[in-house]
């Protein structure tokens, strides 16, 4: 028997104690696992046979890697993750990373708020304190649906992707060149976000067809510089360009096509320009 804070706990609840924090310290990149171990942890205070921790805040900043607002993080997402496999029923569309699922709850009037509970934290000295912790989700239904929502637009991008590439593939056959490498399109956090109903997005200093022309605009000009540090830059890049022997496949007709294309895009971009001028500068 050992007394912690006043209180005799035996070798059993200790050594299980010790357990959970080992199986925590290695599962640090699980965040499912993770988040659950951590809940576990954070509800049975059981950091306290574990070491000198008042509270399970303590407890974080002991473990390496692991803070206290993470910590809490991944017990969120650990309750989303939760949520959705059990309504949706199918393991193997739920979530896989962290970026994922945080998308869901990560900003203010994220469509995956919690129900949470006041506890009394009591520490070895006999302070007591109000801590409030998220316990479940509080509207798993809705968090599940959106979620095959944006299962389903991602498979979507995928059949598009893979309709593009076989298009691609038989050009190259047709004209004896490489058959390109297929790239699956990747189910980002980004993704996510784009996909959530408007009202559920992450706060912009744009909204609407603003922040998507903004967005646009952005895209244009970073393509803008590249252009820009192509034609300057002092590494030989552009004589490099010129002396590759791919150099060959740049037939008249190509070089006609990129030189018109290249006048269109001065020009969409000098209206644009004139328009911005004359309806901003008002």
């Amino acid at each position: 028997m050992t007394a912690v804070a006043g209180q005799l706990i035996d070798n059993k609840t200790i050594n299980a104690a010790m357990d959970l924090d080992q199986r925590i310290r290695e599962c640090l990149r699980d965040y499912v696992q993770l988040g659950k171990l951590l809940m576990e942890m954070r509800d049975n205070q059981a950091y306290r046979p574990v070491g000198p921790y008042d509270t399970f805040e303590d407890y974080c900043k002991d473990v390496e890697g692991l803070a206290y607002t993470r910590a809490k993080e991944k017990i969120r997402a650990y309750l989303v993750h939760k949520a959705i496999v059990e309504n949706l029923g199918d393991q193997n569309r739920a979530p896989r990373l962290e970026n994922q699922v945080c998308q869901l709850f990560a900003h203010d009037g994220a469509i995956a708020n919690f129900k949470t509970e006041k506890r009394i934290v009591e520490k070895r000295d006999g302070t007591k304190t109000q801590v409030e912790v998220p316990v479940e989700v509080a509207n798993p239904k809705k968090v599940a649906d959106q979620w095959a929502a944006i299962v389903k637009a991602y498979d979507e991008k995928v059949e598009r992707s893979q309709k593009v590439h076989q298009e691609r593939v038989e050009a190259a056959r047709e004209a004896g060149e490489p058959e390109p490498v297929y790239r699956r399109p990747k189910l980002t956090g980004s993704f996510v976000v784009n996909e959530l109903p408007y009202q559920y997005q992450p706060a912009r200093k744009t909204s609407g067809e603003a922040h998507h022309f903004v967005r646009w605009m952005s895209k244009i000009m970073t393509g803008t510089d590249a252009l820009v540090k192509l034609y300057e830059d002092e590494t030989g890049r552009w004589d490099r360009l010129v002396a590759h022997p791919d150099r060959k496949r740049l037939t008249p007709d190509v070089i006609e096509m990129i030189l018109d294309d290249i006048d269109e895009t001065v020009e969409v971009l000098q209206r644009f320009k004139k328009d911005i001028k004359n309806e901003f500068s008002k």
